[in-house]
Parts: structure tokens; sequence; C-alpha cells
């Protein structure tokens, strides 16, 4: 197979995978009954796929006419394939009406004097590069409207303010040549729909064109290409002799050393190839290169469950030398470098992908390429190695970035086995964004009143604190001298008022001890700002029978269902002046919420209950379980008591925050 696909008369569409796969070739019927009998003689099985792939195009090009090729009316024709001019006007109209953010320029020109436009997108804090490229093979048009919708998606998200795209964009410049081979794309409109190469001038055999994949200076012609001129697969007179390849290669050149990703888009069989192409040899950052490769499939898989297959392409395909992906990362030394057949994965009809298909391909492609920069940029950011090894076997969401612990909670629920995968939350957040641990907030605490904090809650009144410790002292010297006492302690006879021992110690130091433990783990700080309060009520929380106590820690399967609660008699050691109030208990995580420290994740929400009966108020929010994100730690999980004088409706506030994560 790997020889026949040299010759001109033996069109290998999807590659030849190795013993045992299948290939498609597309053979007129003169050639089909030439080969039939090697076939025949090989003893090679074969099926006739489709009889007559000529009626496929001719529908092709029939829908495409009065609406796709000839005809530009709008900036948004990301679901219909555009011919070179229409996406030239696309790319001028997009940097007129966005010149603060985009911009073009000319890498050079075709052998017919085409311009090989590239569109670049540009921010003031842009640091590092990125390139990303099309149709390099003529009659592969779902790249090249792959392309033209990454370009526009890019461009609409960062106007409409899409965090993800400004943080990428702020970091990143990114260079898009759509059009690798217009010259080669515009023959395949007009002539020949199949047809591969650039249109380099005829030879003396009347063969055209050089497959621009096999041309580039980096072990040129010693796999998988040809020197027959009428070949497929022919690379060239010589390494890097095409005008197409010689302006790719000096405009990524330009910026030697500021590039961190390369990406070219083929169709089709759904691979994701690494470097090498020109043997079986493995790269030594594969695995690297493979993690950052896994992560991307996943994303392009929660598009449309689409399934690609990752590796070089001499190990999943065939050798193939001359390639781009090859040249930047050996000449350039771009580290990530992928060459990605988009679908199908097989199609009677190959190359002719309906435009309807372009949606889906297009976002399938724009999210992976997404976070491939994301991830890109997190490694250069210094955070933890081998982040790709555990990112990779975890459900991945489009809102990939910043990663919520709602979002956690939605996948957790859809993909319960993978989503217990180690997801450390350093993983996700550059150090000005994580969230501080725990440690670390104990080391900024300071006293409330230190910074400036007011009380809040009831104001206490100590008329009887002396007089109590006085009498319990007084207790004590009376007990020590009671030689009764000794003789019914001895004996085993004495009944200690524990109801009064209780009620004494809340009187003089319980209570004391609940604020300093809110204190301690910075609850003020972090929900009231520092204003603080002195507790008045005996609030008694149980999970079974698992009590919670101040700073206590409990598992996440301690508390799948809603406690019981019982708020007990309220001291009568502050001033009130009415005794029928209501009060809202509130539950909250205040570690839970990964998008911002200014939220908190609310867990439940009983408001107005009457006479301190939990059953009595209105559930606003039904209990949900507490579901820290594996590998962040211990979460601060508080319940607050509010008391007002009346009925509050709560619906507009709730209304407001939207979602459980969304809390203030």
């Amino acid at each position: 197979m790997e020889q026949l696909q040299l010759n001109s008369d033996f069109d290998v569409w999807n590659g030849i995978r190795g013993l045992g796969e299948n290939i498609d070739v597309r053979l007129s019927p003169e050639s089909y009954l030439k080969y039939k009998k090697v076939f025949d003689i090989l003893e090679i099985d074969y099926t006739v796929k489709n009889e007559d792939i000529q009626t496929a195009i001719d529908l092709e090009t029939w829908q495409n006419s009065p609406y796709g090729f000839g005809k530009f009316t709008s900036i948004s024709n990301n679901s219909k394939y555009l011919n070179y001019q229409q996406i030239i006007d696309l790319m001028n109209k997009l940097s007129e009406e966005n010149s603060f953010l985009v911009s073009n320029y000319s890498a050079g020109k075709t052998h017919l004097g085409r311009d090989l436009m590239v569109l670049k997108l540009k921010t003031p804090t842009s640091q590092r590069s990125m390139w990303l490229d099309c149709g390099i093979h003529a009659r592969e048009w779902i790249t090249i409207s792959t392309c033209v919708y990454i370009m526009e998606k890019l461009v609409n998200s960062y106007k409409n303010k899409d965090l993800d795209v400004v943080k990428l964009l702020d970091f990143y410049e990114i260079h898009v040549m759509p059009v690798v081979n217009p010259d080669g794309y515009e023959y395949s409109i007009a002539v020949d729909r199949m047809w591969r190469k650039n249109r380099s001038p005829p030879n003396l055999f009347g063969c055209s064109g050089v497959d621009l994949n096999r041309n580039f200076g980096f072990y040129w012609l010693t796999a998988g290409s040809s020197n027959y001129e009428c070949s497929p697969v022919y690379a060239g007179k010589m390494a890097d002799s095409e005008p197409e390849t010689i302006a790719m290669e000096n405009a990524i050149l330009q910026k030697h050393g500021q590039w961190d990703s390369y990406v070219s888009l083929h169709s089709y069989g759904q691979f994701f190839f690494t470097p090498w192409g020109f043997t079986s040899v493995l790269p030594s950052d594969y695995e690297d290169l493979e993690n950052k490769a896994l992560i991307a499939t996943e994303a392009i898989k929660s598009v449309n469950g689409s399934e690609f297959k990752v590796g070089s392409s001499s190990n999943l395909l065939y050798m193939s030398s001359g390639g781009s992906e090859d040249w930047v990362k050996a000449k350039v030394g771009i580290k990530y470098s992928y060459s990605v057949e988009l679908g199908p994965k097989e199609s009677i009809n190959g190359f002719i992908v309906p435009e309807s298909h372009i949606p889906t391909a297009g976002e399938e492609m724009y999210q992976a390429f997404n976070l491939n920069l994301k991830m890109n940029i997190f490694a250069l950011r210094n955070l933890r190695p081998k982040v790709a090894q555990i990112l990779h076997k975890c459900p991945l969401s489009t809102e990939f970035y910043p990663y919520t612990s709602e979002l956690y909670r939605k996948n957790y629920i859809k993909y319960p086995v993978q989503s217990r995968q180690a997801i450390l939350h350093d993983y996700f957040f550059h150090d000005d964004e994580r969230l501080p641990s725990l440690e670390e907030r104990l080391k900024e605490f300071r006293d409330p009143e230190e910074l400036n904090g007011k009380q809040i809650g009831h104001l206490w009144k100590f008329p009887k604190i002396k007089e109590f410790k006085k009498e319990i002292g007084n207790k004590i010297e009376e007990n020590k001298s009671s030689k009764q006492l000794e003789l019914d302690s001895k004996e085993m006879r004495i009944d200690l008022p524990l109801d009064y021992v209780n009620q004494q110690n809340k009187v003089i130091s319980a209570f004391k001890n609940v604020q300093l433990a809110a204190e301690h783990y910075g609850i003020f700080k972090d929900l009231f700002n520092h204003d603080y309060f002195k507790p008045v009520v005996d609030l008694k929380i149980s999970y079974n029978s698992k009590m919670v106590y101040y700073g206590n820690k409990l598992n996440a399967q301690d508390t799948k269902i809603a406690p019981s609660v019982n708020i007990e008699d309220t001291l009568k050691f502050y001033e009130t002046k009415n005794d029928k109030v209501y009060h809202t208990l509130v539950f909250m995580n205040l570690d839970g919420n990964f998008n911002t420290n200014e939220n908190q994740v609310l867990l439940w929400f009983n408001s107005n209950i009457k006479n301190k009966e939990i059953g009595s108020g209105k559930e606003q929010v039904k209990y949900l379980q507490p579901f820290p994100m594996r590998g962040t730690g211990w979460h601060r999980c508080v319940y607050v008591l509010l008391e007002h004088k009346s009925e509050i409706d709560f619906n507009l506030q709730l209304k407001n925050a939207t979602s459980n994560s969304k809390f203030n």
C-alpha cells in the first residue's frame, strides 16, 4: 500500500494505518479494473463504498454556488464554505472593525501571485505566541472553514468580554493562516474537487503541483513522499522549493523563540498527531506532548462525543517526511507541535464534508485550541509538574477555566467515577487567583478590634459575672473543708448538678470560646469583613450521631442529608426589647467558591423560623451536601443563626444570587 500510494492514479484518502486496518482509496473506473487484479492476486480484501463520488461532488457544488462561493454578504459565514477572496474579505472586515485586537499581514505570495494572508490577534499585554494554519492540502475544505470559525469566535468572544478568551489573549498573540494553499484551494473549487497539491507549473510530463506537507526542510524525501512529479505526495525538486513553504517558514522564523504552540489542521480520520512523522522513534518529551493532546481530545469529545486517537503519525498511520509539524519542532524549537486530522472518522464521501458539519468541527477545535493554550499558560507560570497526567483523566467542561465547585458538582453527578480522580486546587489557578489556604489565613489573622471591626450582635450585660465567679470560689473553699463531702465522695454518694454546671459554664466562658474559635478560623474576617458578635444562642446540630462543634472535622460522606437542628433557650444576658423574634438559619461553605473570594457557596437556607422550631421556617434553599473538590483540603462550613424582629422576604436576594456559588 505504501508503494501504491506513490502512484498518481492511486489516491489514498485517510492514510495507511498498518496491518489489518482499512484504508480509503479513490480510483477511476480504469484504475479500479487495474488494481482489482492486484488485490485479487495479493488476496487483499476490498469493498466498493461509493461507486459514484462525482454525484456527491456535483451536489456539493450545487448547494454551495448560490450561498457560499461567489456571494459574501455577512461577517458570520462560519456555517458556509467560502472561497479565497471571501476569506480575505472576512479577514479585512475583522481587522477594520476590531483594529484594537486584529491585524492582517501577508507572509508572501503563491506561484499565481495570491497573498498568503495571516490574521493576528494581539493585545497590549500579549507575551507569547501561537500559530494555527489550515488548508495546506487543497481538497480539505473543512479545515479552512474551521480556521474561519475559530478566528471569528475568538474575536467575537473577546469583544463580548468572555473571561476565558480575555485571559487567553491577554497572554497570547495568535497567528492564523486560514489558507496555506490558496492556488490549490481555488483549483479544487473550480476544476478538480479532489486536488491535493499546490499549483506549481507543470513539468515535462504535464503534471503540476507539489505536496506542501512533504516540502519542509527537515528530513526531506526520506519517507512517505515521492520524487515523481505526478505523485500525489510529490515532495518537490528540493526541500523548501515552494513559495508557500518558504513564506510560512519565514513568518514563523520572524518570531523565533517566542512560540509556545503550533497546530496544523488536516482531514480526515480523527487523529491528534505528535511528531515525529519521518521516524517511528518518539521525541524525548513525547509524554508531555501526549498528555497535552489527551486533554485537547477530551475537550473535543465534550462537544459532540467525537473520539480522536493520540500519537505520532508514524506510529498511528505511516511515516511521512517533510511535514510542517516536524519542521517547527526541530528547526524552530516549538515544543507543542501538532497535526490534527479532523472528522469524520470514516465516510463514503471522504473529503466531501457537508456544510452542516462546519459548526461542529469548528467548535470541537475551538475548545481544544483554547484548552491547550490555557494549559501552556499554567506550565509557563511554574505550577506543579505532571498536571496533564491528572487533568486528562477528568471530565472537562467547555467552561474549564476557571473551574468552579458548581461545575465540579455537576460533573460529579454526571460522571461519578471519573470525577473522583485527583483534581488538585493549585493545578487550576495561578498564585494570584487561587484561594488562600487555612494556614495562610491563620498567619494573616489579627484581633478584629485591631482591624476596626464593629460589634454587630446583641450587647451583653455582665451584672453578675463577678458574683458568679465569687460564688464559685467560695463554693470551692467550702467543699475543700467539708468532711461530709469527702466521705460522700469516697462512698460514691455525690450527685453532681450537671445542668447547673453547664449553665454556669455558658455564662462564664463557653460562648466567649465560640467567638474565639470563629476568630481563630477567620469566620468574622471572611464572612463579616472583620465585624464580630458574641453568640447568645446554644445551637445544637447533629448529623445522625455526629455532632457539629466549633472547629471539629466531618467528612463529606457524613453530611449527605440535612442534619437535625435544635435551637436551645436563649441566654438572658443580652439586651432585647422584644421576646417575639424570628430566626433565619444559613449554612455556607466559605472555601468552596473557586471563582471569587467574595462569595460563598450556599448550602441551606431556612428563613423566618418561629419559636425556635426549625420546622416552622421556610426552606428557601434546599439542603445541599458540602462537596469540597478532592485535593483542596478541609473547608470551613459554617452555620449562622440570624435574629430579626419581623418576617423578612428573602426572595429577591436569593434570586439575584442566581446560583449557589454566587451567594454573598
